[in-house]
């Protein structure tokens, strides 16, 4: 591996990716139009195809004279760019920069030459490109630029060109795309032009040698009959298709084929019937499967073009026929029979129902569901064809069948079931009316019940007041209480027109559904209150102007005054947008209510409320927040730098016992900064939530004080009185103490609470409480130091109090281990179960060594004063010990403590 001069072995790599990063990378700080000058040559095709796409904002930011002046002249290196995707991007943005320099051409006609002189030429070049993609998006381009175009302008730069490609003999790809834009643009060329120069040119490819060629004029050729006229199609243009449709090639017939629809629409009805007819037939036939599918897809289209009762019954046969999938199970008839039935049926005519009615029996129960989606979705526009009668008597039943089908094909039914309902009779539409509502219970799917729930307010006006009442009523109490929101949302709507249609019979069949409406803005549930004013609102909105304002204004003026501001925010909605009606613009109660609204505490509600000032009226809070947040942000890190300073034993990651409070403070005041923001300004706020709020301050306030002690100016003192403490703990304590982890400080309360935190925490005991002031701590500072402290052996088993000192002097008078006193101290009284923290368990002895327990007291005093002896020889030494001492501790598991069996507290073993 190559290094650097500094032994960096990475060296090499990051100065390579630094090389990339400036080679590659564009300079921002240049405005646009200097940037694509500098980068429009990069190497990099990435940077030349983002200059190409955003070539348009380049423009519109340099100017009009900028961009003829500096812009125009850097495309040609774009049109001939080596990479496909450039070239692509540039045919994209060929019409756009052309509108552009048209519309703010100021300098008379400047703009039109160019696009004359330079877009149309890129244009074509781009037309023959090799990649499809870019010519593609070339004819397109051209399309729309021809547009721009004044008509005698057209035959000099367009006609021109396609004549050039039309016999240009290089590549078969130039002629394919005169053939394809001889059709394209004959619209624009008009009949004239068409007659005189495009015919010609027409007739030479469409005998052209290569099939493509004859293949793209077969599928061209439809918009040229209509610019021709039906006389001069028939005359000039049908003899070219009559010989394609019978080439030796099944791609060019399949294409003539898929044109077929088109030229029907150019050609007289006596040849669209006869001629065309038989054309059509010997395609059906043809030994080419592809033609024949062609010809079959293209059947209904060419239907249509007939017009009303005149389309021979041979056809109309083969269209009914492909309901039953005679050509076999692979192929996509009945699909295409369900997708063209309704156009097929209104060509026809009710008259003639019984040719095409075997075959809507069929694809009513086609295997396929896709088939019967597709007939699902259009069943009410062939029942406006068919008539009533039809529709009972037929279609009725395939209303029924569908139903009860999958969900996807019940869908197609229920959007426009208001629309199919309306063709049957009133007896008819009670029958069915009943069934739908049981549908919503019949359904797990929520989607059914939105759709149904959007159309019962146009069910409603298709039955009586009283059938309304007893059907209807009950289901939209019902679905306005939905668990799903849509459901609700699409109920609103329909329950307005529910109560619209009622209210009209004033026989009081409302009075149901206005008391569960009435009963809802009284609800427990939020989601409840919210349902009156959405109604309200609808009420408004379909005119019943008089329902609102006996029922729903007086309550909805009260959820103004909601607890909860979600509901607030739905009345804010729903009184802005009836204070725009004309009845209601200037009523006092709906002013009040928005009044009322706009001093909202919650912005939300205020904005919605009409409001234009509601969130700069929060502005001076907000920016006074964040002041206060950088400021706590820095406090807290000047703390911790701080603290590491004044002991560098202490790492920044790890919080220190000396670490001063003021980063609790300040963190105290960040919270309330955060909480601050939901909060309303202090003008706006009730004295209840001040008080709560001060409240909450002085909480987080004395919490700060109790965790950390004073700030550093003020109680410097007593930071450097509890240093000697610790410096003096730390010299009475063992060097070999097993309880010391090598990122904490050996503080006596320190040290209890990593005792309690593998002891009684790991059997489920609660988090011990710190002291709670300055005072506790330092009693518990000097018991911690007076306690006697456990020592780690140097081998691997950690000893006991009473096994080093013989068992004396181990225990309190109150039987208790000295250590559990001193977390007492420290820590305070607990409700929690006492751990005997200093008869820490051990694990069994290695094998081949003495068990703990086997030692004599003599033994022990013997090895302590080894160890004594020991410890004066080696001296400085001890800490290594220590962190050896340490490092055999980490390897060892933590300690369990056990419980006896009547489930008292749990007391740790002693051996």
């Amino acid at each position: 591996m190559m290094t650097t001069e500094g032994g960096d072995p990475h060296g090499f790599e990051e100065d390579e990716d630094e090389f990339l990063f400036n080679e590659y990378s564009i300079d921002d700080s240049l405005d646009s139009i200097t940037r694509l000058e500098r980068y429009h040559s990069s190497d990099f095709s990435l940077q030349r195809m983002v200059l190409v796409r955003d070539i348009m904002d380049t423009a519109l930011e340099a100017g009009h004279e900028q961009t003829m002046k500096r812009l125009i002249p850097l495309l040609p290196a774009f049109v001939n760019d080596s990479e496909p995707a450039v070239r692509q991007a540039l045919a994209e943005q060929i019409f756009p920069l052309a509108e552009f320099v048209c519309k703010h051409d100021v300098d008379g006609g400047q703009g039109y030459t160019e696009v004359l002189s330079s877009f149309v030429p890129f244009a074509i070049e781009l037309l023959s490109d090799k990649n499809s993609d870019v010519g593609a998006s070339a004819v397109s381009a051209l399309l729309k630029v021809c547009d721009l175009i004044k008509p005698d302008d057209l035959e000099q730069h367009v006609v021109v060109v396609l004549q050039e490609l039309a016999h240009d003999e290089r590549a078969e790809e130039y002629r394919v795309v005169a053939a394809e834009l001889c059709d394209e643009l004959a619209p624009r060329f008009g009949r004239e032009l068409c007659l005189t120069r495009v015919l010609p040119e027409v007739r030479l490819l469409a005998d052209d040698s290569s099939f493509a060629v004859r293949k793209t004029v077969a599928a061209h050729i439809g918009k040229l009959c209509k610019t021709l006229g039906p006389e001069d199609a028939v005359e000039k243009v049908f003899p070219l298709y009559q010989t394609l449709s019978k080439d030796m090639i099944w791609g060019v017939r399949k294409a003539c084929a898929e044109s077929i629809a088109s030229i029907s629409e150019g050609v007289t009805p006596e040849v669209r019937a006869g001629e065309l007819a038989v054309i059509f037939n010997g395609f059906i036939e043809d030994i080419s499967r592809w033609v024949r599918v062609a010809a079959s897809v293209n059947l209904g289209p060419y239907l249509y073009t007939f017009g009303q009762n005149s389309c021979p019954a041979s056809l109309v046969q083969i269209f009914a026929s492909m309901a039953h999938d005679e050509g076999g199970t692979d192929t996509d008839y009945p699909e295409y029979c369900a997708y063209n039935f309704p156009a097929v049926a209104l060509t026809v005519g009710k008259d003639r129902w019984e040719e095409l009615e075997p075959a809507f029996l069929t694809l009513v129960k086609d295997l396929q569901w896709k088939v019967r989606k597709t007939l699902s979705h259009s069943l009410h526009e062939t029942a406006k064809i068919v008539g009533t009668e039809i529709t009972e008597r037929t279609l009725a039943d395939a209303f029924e069948l569908f139903l009860k089908d999958l969900d996807e094909v019940r869908i197609g039914c229920l959007l426009h079931v208001d629309e199919f309902l309306e063709v049957m009779s009133t007896k008819k539409r009670e029958l069915y009316i009943p069934k739908l509502c049981l549908l919503t219970e019949s359904s797990d799917s929520w989607r059914l019940r939105m759709l149904i729930g959007s159309t019962l307010g146009k069910l409603a006006q298709l039955v009586s007041p009283d059938f309304c009442k007893e059907h209807i009523s009950p289901l939209c109490i019902k679905m306005v209480d939905d668990s799903v929101s849509d459901v609700r949302s699409a109920m609103f709507g329909s329950l307005a027109q529910v109560l619209k249609h009622l209210s009209t019979s004033g026989e009081g069949h409302a009075q149901s559904l206005l008391e569960a409406v009435l009963r809802s803005a009284t609800g427990t549930s939020f989601q409840r209150r919210q349902i009156l004013p959405h109604i309200a609102m609808e009420c408004v909105l379909n005119g019943s102007e008089d329902l609102f304002v006996e029922h729903f204004l007086t309550p909805l003026c009260e959820l103004a005054r909601d607890p909860v501001a979600n509901v607030r925010i739905v009345v804010a909605k729903a009184v802005s947008e009836i204070a725009k009606h004309p009845s209601f613009s200037g009523d006092d109660r709906v002013l009040e209510a928005i009044a009322l609204l706009r001093q909202d505490r919650d912005q939300d509600v205020a904005f919605f409320a009409g409001s234009a000032d509601a969130y700069s009226r929060a502005e001076p809070q907000r920016l006074e927040n964040e002041r206060i947040r950088a400021e706590t942000y820095a406090a807290v890190l000047a703390a911790k730098e701080q603290s590491a300073e004044a002991d560098p034993a202490f790492p920044p990651a790890f919080p220190s016992p000396q670490q001063p409070s003021s980063s609790q403070e300040l963190l105290a005041k960040h919270e309330a900064a955060l909480s601050a923001d939901t909060q309303p300004p202090a003008d706006e706020a009730n004295d209840s939530d001040q008080q709560q709020q001060q409240q909450q301050q002085q909480q987080l306030e004395t919490h700060a004080d109790s965790e950390q002690p004073a700030e550093p100016a003020a109680e410097a003192a007593e930071i450097d009185q509890q240093k000697q403490q610790q410096q003096q703990q730390s010299s009475e304590t063992d060097a070999s103490s097993s309880s010391t982890h090598p990122d904490q400080p050996p503080h006596g309360g320190e040290a209890a609470q990593g005792s309690a935190d593998g002891g009684a925490q790991q059997d489920g005991g609660a988090e011990p409480r710190e002291p709670s002031d300055a005072a506790a701590e330092e009693e518990a500072d000097v018991a911690a130091a007076a306690a006697p402290r456990p020592e780690a052996e140097t081998g691997d088993q950690p000893m006991r109090d009473d096994e080093e000192e013989g068992g004396e002097g181990a225990e309190t008078d109150a039987g208790q281990p000295a250590a559990a006193a001193a977390q007492e101290a420290v820590l305070g009284s607990t409700d929690e179960p006492s751990v005997d923290l200093s008869a820490t368990p051990t694990p069994g002895p290695a094998e081949g060594e003495e068990a703990p327990g086997d030692t004599t007291p003599a033994d022990a005093a013997s090895a302590e004063q080894q160890q004594q002896q020991e410890q004066e020889q080696e001296g400085g030494e001890g800490e290594a010990e220590v962190k050896a001492a340490e490092g055999t501790e980490s390897a060892t598991p933590p300690p369990q403590p056990t419980s006896d069996a009547t489930g008292s507290d749990p007391v740790v073993g002693a051996s």
